[in-house]
């Protein structure tokens, strides 16, 4: 969903468009890459929000630009009603103790971005992740 121009009254200066889209991870297939396109454009950093289902026990807000990746996560199935800071990935889940799949931002390309997937454990579920990319 490209969400049109964004403009000061003055016209003199033009805000980046962002882009506002979804995708899925199944989190029992293996570790790998995950193209997300449709994006109409080379971002230079992306928002992510992110549950897991059928019942989320886990929960990420995460950001990534080319070089750099962070997020906020629930720990909960660790140690009850807790929450961390990842300073590498942008998005994580937690299913049970020691058990995670995490998502790096891996590249920034012509149409999207690209996420390499890490399994801890066997996760289960499918992480639903909602994002905004900004040009």
């Amino acid at each position: 969903m490209q969400v049109g121009d964004l403009t000061k009254q003055d016209a003199s200066v033009q805000l980046p468009v962002p882009f506002i889209g979804s995708f899925n991870r199944d989190n029992t297939v293996a570790d790998g890459t995950q193209a997300v396109t449709g994006v109409g454009f080379t971002p230079s950093y992306v928002l992510f929000f992110s549950a897991t289902a059928p019942v989320s026990v886990s929960g990420t807000i995460g950001f990534a630009t080319a070089t750099t990746g962070r997020s906020f996560f629930s720990n909960h199935a660790n140690s009850a009603d807790t929450f961390n800071l990842d300073d590498d990935s942008p998005l994580r889940t937690v299913n049970v103790a020691a058990t995670t799949n995490e998502g790096d931002l891996t590249s920034m390309d012509a149409d999207g971005f690209t996420i390499t997937w890490t399994k801890v454990g066997a996760p289960t579920g499918t992480t639903l992740c909602r994002f905004m990319a900004v040009k």
